[in-house]
């Protein structure tokens, strides 16, 4: 009670709160001061320090000594219940107070009170007014009927006497409430009788405007008839709508605070809060005339809402069924409010603000009047709203109403915690109980109290045989007691043990669990222990046989691995051989047949090593090898490599007569710099170059490359080429799948390209888009994400320059290979450089080599060697010359090996075949400066 009197510490009306003092019979003697307000200081006089504790005899002598006993008065109220409204003078104080005192429980009483002597010492100077000048008067001829009214009756009720006219009693009768009219004869025949010497009576009557105005209306018999029946009476209209008002608020306000009480006892001991919620509705619309009374829960993840409670006042049409999931984007200005943590109030629908258009449309297709809307807050997040809805009239609601109404949604918030929470306990127990997993409590002492149904599935226990006893009884015996003593040391050190049990059940029978066990504090002290536990009997007898199959499988990798990195070198170093040689022989003779048959070993051998690259390139993305490694290029390079790659291909295939190539980029991205995966994009792009040049017999092919949205970059080769069935289009992305896989097909490769291709797309985060129709061709169309630079960061544009031969004399190269044709091959193609050439056949004879020549410039060393590999030379010679450029030649192209060999202290690598432009490029890069 304190608190509640501490809520209306800043109210406008004087509030107490009193206790009454009985004697030992029972009988009220006094009564104390226990809490008054700011307010009952100001009115009073009395100061709060002084008079709290005491009683009304201390504070306000005499107050046993008057005529009128109100100690026996406040008593009743206090300890009976009841009510009383009441204007009172305090001579003591000498004031005069409009009082009204009730009992919030028993043997207390609180009076609220306002001051009303200046508006009584008012009303008196009124009545000598109205007297004198006969303002808003009336005097009626009992017998006769006649009357005689003034212009500011009339005035009262809006309207002149002429517009009355003809004025009679009846007039009066009219415009009254038919409820006081009943009231105002009751009252007049008592003073008729004699039983009063004034008649008053408040009274309700017709404005013109259709309100209706309060009146206090006051008169007299002033002459009787010789038989003392009543002849001549007058008296005044007073209009009292404000007073009458605040007199209403005051109650409702008192009501409603009496209400919310009671809702909050409600809620506490309810065991259905849904009910609840409907029965408070019920109360509030009651008291607050409310048309309509409901809440809406959010749902968050959904982003709806829904009418979950709703009371209706008689008459009006529910709309519970009509509001469910309704999209919470359908009410922007409406949530935003709520999210605000605002109370909407809308008194007047029809004119609501233009951004709220849409909720105004809602609320007027429900004949919505006026609303009051506030929001319904848990753990500080909104989780819902309670409205008032008013469809007859609209209503205005006070500050003081929506504060109260406020303590409403607060006691909704806690019965929706409430709900939640008892909503996730019957979950929870539900789901422990019908849980797949063994489930056991104990105390602190390790006593069990609780197990569920697979606890007794598994064990073969009921629960009565386990209740009370220690889960000791599961042990097997067939681990140690240290085993034991470590776990019970974890747990009651506050902290969770996890492992696995080897347990017994009734029957005798050993099984494994692996269990999870954690304490439960309350207060920082552990209560009880709980225990989680899975039968993995059947998974330890997998796991040896999964072990060693793994085993195997990691030996079969192993094996695997070291296969193809055997292959890959001795198949690389022979077509290294086959390549190079065939490159120089056009150079060394003028028979054009001799010249003729180098170029096809040269393409034989071309297309034998786009198969074993393909091999490989299969293998590592079976071994989920693809690692995407970005850089910052231009747009141009990977454009002017692949127009080169695809002319080079389009030369290779002797059909440059037959098909023409057209290239196109877009200018604006020509020279825009970007970071993504330069050798990925070529690989990608490479296998589908080959292919439109395979499949294309005469017509056209054409490269394009565009920035697509959301910054992709597309490259696009289109062909007239033979074309793919529909039902093919699935199949070629297909490992070992052609569109043409019969015996006598017309095209050579293994199938496997854009498979490849397709794999390095979507590691990417590309994609590979085909379109085609037989015999006319068709169009393979590569996007993948890319990031691009500003284009203040992009350096100069490079020139770009057709290849040459560099100039190296006076250059010292050092080769180290073992493999004499090898050697003899590498040799003639640096001779156009006129560079000095040394060599040696292993890591042995480069270190001694290098002792008696320290002005070598570059070594290009092999790394599979004997006597002394490439890998432990590099490592020797690092000690003595760290800055020597070495270059690996090697036959490995595995992405590991090449990392080996950068590990050692190679600089950069070189892969078998070597290609001449590469060679020459890289001792470009590190010898020409």
């Amino acid at each position: 009670m304190i608190n509640k009197v501490n809520n209306f510490n800043s109210a406008p009306f004087g509030y107490a709160l009193h206790k009454i003092v009985s004697n030992m019979n029972g009988k009220p003697v006094d009564y104390e001061f226990i809490e008054v307000n700011e307010t009952f200081e100001k009115l009073t006089g009395l100061k709060k320090d002084y008079i709290i504790g005491k009683t009304a005899k201390e504070v306000i002598p005499g107050t046993d000594e008057g005529k009128f006993d109100w100690i026996n008065f406040y008593g009743k109220v206090a300890l009976e219940n009841s009510e009383e409204i009441f204007e009172h003078y305090s001579e003591p104080l000498g004031k005069y107070y409009s009082v009204h005192a009730y009992s919030p429980e028993k043997e207390y009483f609180i009076t609220i009170f306002i001051e009303i002597t200046k508006k009584i010492e008012e009303n008196a100077n009124l009545h000598r007014i109205i007297d004198n000048a006969h303002l808003g008067t009336w005097e009626w001829n009992i017998q006769t009927g006649e009357t005689s009214f003034n212009e500011q009756w009339a005035e009262i009720v809006g309207y002149t006497l002429e517009e009355l006219s003809p004025v009679s009693i009846e007039t009066w009768a009219i415009l009254s409430h038919p409820d006081d009219l009943k009231k105002s004869n009751e009252k007049l025949n008592a003073h008729f009788d004699g039983k009063t010497v004034q008649y008053k009576c408040e009274a309700r009557m017709r404005h013109k405007n259709g309100q209706w105005v309060w009146v206090l209306d006051t008169g007299k018999v002033t002459r009787w008839t010789e038989e003392g029946k009543p002849l001549l009476m007058s008296g005044v209209h007073q209009e009292i709508t404000e007073r009458k008002q605040a007199e209403l608020q005051l109650y409702q306000k008192l009501e409603i605070e009496k209400l919310l009480s009671v809702i909050s006892s409600d809620f506490i001991h309810t065991t259905d809060i849904d009910a609840s919620i409907i029965e408070s509705f019920v109360k509030l619309g009651a008291i607050t005339q409310a048309s309509r009374v409901y809440l809406f829960m959010l749902d968050a993840e959904e982003g709806t809402m829904s009418n979950t409670h709703e009371w209706c006042a008689e008459g009006v049409s529910a709309e519970k069924d009509n509001l469910q999931n309704l999209p919470l984007s359908i009410f922007p200005w409406w949530m935003k409010k709520l999210y605000n943590k605002e109370i909407i109030d809308i008194p007047d629908v029809s004119k609501m603000l233009p951004e709220a258009k849409a909720e105004q449309e809602i609320l007027e297709s429900q004949n919505i009047k006026s609303v009051l809307v506030l929001p319904v807050y848990v753990a500080n997040k909104l989780k819902g709203f309670v409205g008032f809805d008013n469809v007859l009239l609209s209503r205005f609601w006070t500050e003081k109403d929506t504060k109260f109404l406020s303590l409403l949604a607060d006691i909704l918030s806690n019965a929706i915690v409430r709900k939640l929470n008892e909503a996730e306990l019957r979950l929870l127990t539900k789901a422990v109980e019908e849980s797949p997993v063994c489930t056991m409590i104990t105390d602190s002492q390790g006593t069990i109290s609780y197990v569920n149904l697979a606890f007794k599935k598994t064990t073969g226990y009921k629960t009565h045989e386990v209740l009370g006893k220690n889960p000791s009884i599961l042990k097997s015996g067939k681990q140690p007691k240290s085993f034991y003593v470590e776990l019970w040391d974890t747990i009651i050190a506050g902290n969770i043990w996890q492992g696995e049990l080897q347990n017994k059940s009734k029957s005798g029978k050993i099984f494994w669990t692996r269990e999870l066990i954690s304490p439960i504090k309350q207060n920082n002290r552990i209560t009880h222990f709980v225990s989680v536990a899975q039968d993995i009997t059947e998974n330890k007898k997998f796991l040896n046989e999964l072990l060693e199959a793994k085993l195997k499988a990691e030996e079969s990798d192993r094996l695997k691995s070291a296969f193809l990195a055997t292959m890959n070198h001795e198949l690389r170093t022979p077509l290294n051989h086959v390549l190079g040689f065939s490159y120089l022989i056009p150079d060394m003779t003028d028979d054009e047949s001799i010249k003729e048959f180098a170029g096809l070993i040269h393409k034989s051998g071309s297309n034998l090593l786009n198969i074993i690259e393909d091999i490989f390139d299969l293998a590592m993305v079976e071994q989920s090898e693809i690692k995407i490694r970005v850089d910052v290029v231009f747009i141009r390079d990977i454009y002017t490599e692949l127009k080169k790659q695809l002319q080079e291909v389009l030369s290779e295939s002797n059909k440059d007569d037959n098909i023409r190539l057209k290239f196109k980029i877009d200018s604006s991205i020509a020279t825009r710099q970007i970071i993504t995966d330069k050798p990925k994009v070529i690989q990608v792009m490479s296998n589908i170059i080959k292919n439109a040049v395979k499949f294309t017999h005469n017509g056209e092919i054409s490269l394009s490359l565009m920035l697509a949205e959301d910054n992709y970059l597309s490259i696009k080769v289109k062909d007239t080429g033979i074309g793919i069935l529909k039902d093919k289009l699935e199949i070629i992305f297909e490992f070992f799948r052609q569109v043409d896989d019969s015996h006598t097909r017309k095209h050579d490769g293994v199938g496997i390209g854009l498979a490849i291709s397709q794999r390095i797309a979507n590691a990417m985060g590309g994609t590979i888009k085909v379109e085609s129709e037989l015999d006319m061709g068709s169009e393979f169309t590569f996007s993948f994400p890319i990031t691009i630079i500003e284009e203040n960061m992009i350096n100069p544009e490079k020139e770009i320059t057709s290849f040459k031969v560099p100039a190296l004399s006076g250059k010292n190269i050092l080769i180290v290979e073992d493999d004499i044709i090898g050697m003899g091959m590498i040799v003639n193609l640096l001779k156009p450089s006129k560079c000095k050439i040394l060599n040696a056949v292993n890591g042995q004879e480069a270190l001694e080599t290098i002792k008696i020549n320290p002005d070598i410039d570059i070594i290009l060393m092999d790394l599979k060697m004997p006597v002394m590999d490439g890998f432990e030379a590099t490592r020797a010679i690092r000690k003595y010359f760290s800055d020597l450029p070495i270059i690996a030649l090697t036959a490995y192209s595995l992405q590991k090996d090449k990392k080996k060999a950068l590990d050692a202290g190679c600089n950069d690598i070189i892969t078998k075949p070597i290609s001449k432009e590469i060679l020459f490029k890289k001792l470009q890069d590190f010898l020409v400066k």
